[in-house]
């Protein structure tokens, strides 16, 4: 039963991928209409979540997975020495989103063995460095103007996924310093 229901997961995720790489968000099935609303790092979280299936030996969701990572390297933004993901029309850089597109390149990675993207890993681990506090906690937004992370935002569930990021990039670059 559990198998059948990630099947059928996966199928509606890929179902939901439109041209762009991006997926439907919302559907209001009453009038029949797509909502504008998106969010970033719901996207990079279902893009990661099709990649994890990849990594248990299903390769069928990569094309779909792929198509929607292609989507988040066109939104990155680059500084210094590392890269992540901008919200389109130069919003916010939310470290959720960032993190869950290094997991999801990571489980790619376990998936497939494709050392292609490894530069883009350990530009994007980067950035998660930069968010991290000298507590260990991180931040849970880039500010642009400031050159720096907003101190005065953290996010529970941002810093789970940033410490898990973290975690698969030690496991694929060992002594390298992400532990």
């Amino acid at each position: 039963e559990v198998d059948t229901s990630v099947a059928a997961a996966a199928e509606w995720i890929e179902a939901a991928l439109k041209p762009d790489g991006s997926y439907i968000y919302e559907y209001d099935r009453d009038d029949g209409t797509l909502s504008s609303d998106y969010n970033e790092v719901r996207h990079a979280g279902v893009t990661m979540s099709l990649y994890q299936l990849a990594a248990t030996g299903d390769l069928t969701v990569l094309p779909a997975a792929d198509q929607a990572l292609e989507r988040m390297i066109g939104l990155l933004y680059r500084r210094d020495d590392w890269a992540a993901i901008r919200n389109p029309g130069g919003g916010a850089i939310q470290l959720g989103a960032s993190s869950l597109m290094l997991a999801g390149l990571g489980q790619r990675r376990l998936a497939t063995g494709d050392t292609s993207f490894d530069e883009l890993m350990r530009d994007v681990g980067r950035f998660l460095v930069a968010m991290q506090g000298d507590d260990g906690s991180f931040y849970n937004y880039w500010d642009v103007d400031a050159g720096a992370p907003n101190p005065a935002v953290k996010s529970r569930y941002a810093t789970g996924e940033a410490f898990w990021a973290l975690t698969l990039m030690h496991e694929a670059f060992p002594g390298e310093g992400w532990d």
